[in-house]
């Protein structure tokens, strides 16, 4: 055998083993050598095998019956001298006694009605006879059950249980392989029958019901409900939820109403959440002002009517991805009463609250919250609150809300994603047939591994720019200093981080542009170019196709003949070419403006389909996000690059100067993002 084939299990199997084992998986589905009388016995004939054990020895049914007695859900074969069919314990006479030893007899036993019994475990669906105890100290049968660790699907009428490792197994795989309810089921049915037969749909019911009260009979256990003098019922509304534990918790939890059905963990009460949705259901959403943004202009459209949800809405810890406390609720289009019912729990005099529609959704916010019920009324008049818009999303705002809503310059913030509602969904989604309680992220060590060495590197980054500014302006370095701390203690002073950019636009000149032309021609009695259409209408118009050129599913690019494009041999208007000069001078700030957002985007979106999103479908969506933005930076690129030229040739015939110091040519190597790796110069 040559190393190599050493090195590969699989051609070991293939070139050496193959037939060995598949002769020894032929020779276990026989008799395996067995002789006709039982080795147990020694007298009666050996027909039965136990799946389930290890010996692979045949036996006879009063050994089989008696060596089973701690094992009453073993799958039997029976040998028919030519083959194995399905046998069963009870088929045997195998009787499950509750309330008593292994082994014992209950003198007063009281057998199930007709005496069938289901038990659900992980290894097939079987039907058993159980007698349950009918001593006078006996516990009640639904007890007996528990005590054999067989969870009843029903207190009273006991036909079926289920067992607790089936339960264990069931918790786990929905959890960690998605695996819904009916899939499950239809496994284990397989088990104990694999005709393909349809197996009986009410234990199917019974095991939903089973699984659905196992893990809140869990997470009453986890959270120590369980051992409360006053019961289950003084679990108070949040109380099982598993709070973030990096993040400060304060000891004073104000106090709420007791919940006696629901919202113990993470998803609000029920009850109150629908009063107060048909107490509200006619209040109108004020249109978003800043973008069109589906949750909130498209709640009411017709593809959403009719539907008693929507979606999901949720609080979640920014920074380690925990969900809140009573801050998760079907999505039925208002967010206040989550985000009260969230925030009811947290008693903090800072409240950051990151929102991908913060910029609308802030306004009005404290009036709406008056408007909730009096276990909800929020005081957030002593709280110092900001609003902000997550990175991912922030790029899709308007210029204003880009500096507003920021996280990049609130003090005490760092440096972060701000995604963490959006990072959940990739897990998540395959869940989704199955409806389970969302539990806390898996991502917190991750995240701190990754934390400390960024930690380091971003503070050396960080001091050696300090000392570069410093060596280099020290004076104004301690103006920025004080400006950004004179805002950080009051937000009505001018926000530092604000964009100011004093260049012109191009809509803003041609306005200019229109209203002089008709200023004078008012004064001075001059015609316009045409009857309906001013030169500065008509050239930005020119500029405006000529834009659209730049797209890719444009076929072929076409002369304009505007002022710049005409062969000079033929005379111009000084007019029109001066018109068209102000108007690209205009363009090319509009297209560095718009390439300066493209590439501060771009890292982000990156960053966030690389660390976040998984399987073929997200991936392939943020691919193409990633394609328009690259279009997009190409697109913007060559629109100034063709005004910049056109200045370029209009500047000398116009004796036009100053403007070259301000623009320059933009080469290849200048656009980059800043962290792609310090391609070129400093972009």
């Amino acid at each position: 055998m040559t190393d190599f084939v050493k090195d590969h299990p699989f051609l070991v199997l293939v070139k050496h083993d193959c037939q060995t084992y598949l002769t020894e998986l032929i020779w276990l589905g026989g008799q395996c050598g067995s002789s006709d009388l039982c080795p147990g016995c020694k007298t009666k004939a050996a027909y039965l095998h136990c799946e389930d054990c290890f010996d692979i020895n045949m036996y006879c049914q009063n050994c089989t019956v008696a060596w089973h007695g701690q094992y009453p859900l073993h799958q039997l074969k029976e040998w028919t001298g030519s083959y194995f069919e399905c046998h069963t314990l009870k088929d045997c006479g195998l009787r499950v006694q509750q309330g008593h030893c292994i082994g014992d007899k209950c003198c007063r036993p009281h057998p199930v009605a007709k005496d069938e019994f289901v038990i659900l475990h992980s290894n097939g669906i079987h039907t058993v006879s159980v007698d349950f105890c009918g001593c006078e100290t006996a516990e009640t049968p639904s007890n007996q059950l528990l005590c054999m660790h067989f969870f009843p699907a029903t207190s009273n009428k006991l036909h079926t249980a289920a067992s607790f490792t089936l339960l264990k197994e069931f918790h786990l795989l929905s959890l960690e392989s998605k695996v819904s309810a009916y899939k499950f089921y239809n496994v284990l049915s397989h088990h104990s029958d694999n005709s393909g037969l349809a197996p009986p749909k009410s234990c199917y019911e019974h095991l939903l019901r089973m699984a659905r009260q196992w893990a809140n009979l869990k997470l009453l256990k986890h959270s120590g409900c369980g051992h409360d003098p006053l019961g289950i019922s003084n679990t108070q509304q949040g109380e099982c939820a598993v709070l973030c534990p990096a993040c400060p918790q304060p000891d004073d939890w104000k106090t709420v109403p007791q919940a006696k059905s629901n919202g113990w963990s993470y998803f609000v009460q029920n009850t109150p959440y629908k009063t107060f949705l048909d107490q509200h259901k006619h209040d109108t959403q004020e249109k978003s002002t800043c973008l069109s943004h589906n949750s909130m202009n498209m709640a009411k459209t017709k593809p959403n009517q009719g539907l008693d949800a929507t979606g999901v809405r949720m609080g979640v810890c920014a920074r380690h991805s925990f969900k809140l406390a009573n801050g998760v609720r079907n999505l039925q289009v208002n967010m206040d009463y989550i985000f009260a019912s969230a925030v009811q729990h947290i008693n903090v005099n800072m409240l950051n609250i990151l929102y991908n529609i913060a910029c609308q959704w802030h306004k009005a916010l404290l009036e709406r919250l008056a408007k909730m019920p009096p276990s909800l009324q929020l005081n957030l008049a002593d709280k110092d609150v900001t609003h902000f818009v997550p990175k991912f999303h922030l790029p899709a705002h308007i210029t204003p809300c880009q500096w507003m809503f920021s996280f990049n310059w609130i003090k005490g913030v760092g440096h972060m994603d701000n995604e963490a509602p959006e990072q959940g969904w990739a897990n998540i989604n395959p869940i989704a047939s199955s409806t389970k309680e969302m539990g806390p992220s898996t991502m917190l060590l991750k995240k701190i591994a990754e934390a400390i060495p960024e930690h380091n590197d971003h503070q050396e980054d960080f001091e050696e720019l300090d000392s570069s500014l410093t060596a280099k302006y020290p004076t104004q370095l301690s103006q920025w200093k004080q400006d950004v701390e004179a805002w950080e203690v009051d937000a009505s002073n001018p926000n530092p981080f604000e964009v100011l950019n004093n260049c012109t636009y191009q809509e803003s000149i041609q306005l200019q542009l229109t209203k002089d032309k008709a200023k004078a021609a008012s004064y001075e009695n001059e015609p316009p170019l045409h009857p309906d259409v001013m030169a500065s209408v008509l050239i930005g118009a020119g500029i405006d196709l000529e834009d659209q050129q730049y797209e890719p599913k444009v076929p072929k690019n076409y002369t304009l003949y505007l002022p710049s494009q005409i062969n000079y041999k033929t005379t111009c208007s000084l007019t029109l070419e001066t018109v068209e000069f102000q108007l690209r001078m205009g363009q090319a700030h509009d297209a560095l403006n718009e390439l300066c957002q493209a590439l501060w985007s771009r890292p982000y979106m990156l960053n966030f389909k690389d660390c976040f999103l998984c399987g073929q479908g997200t991936n392939t969506c943020a691919q193409n996000c990633l394609k328009n933005v690259d279009t997009k930076v190409s697109a913007t690129a060559a629109k100034y690059c063709t005004a910049y030229t056109t200045l370029c040739t209009l500047g000398p015939l116009l004796g036009k100067v100053g403007w070259s110091g301000k623009l320059c040519l933009l080469a290849d190597d200048h656009i980059h993002a800043m962290t792609d790796g310090g391609k070129g110069g400093e972009g």
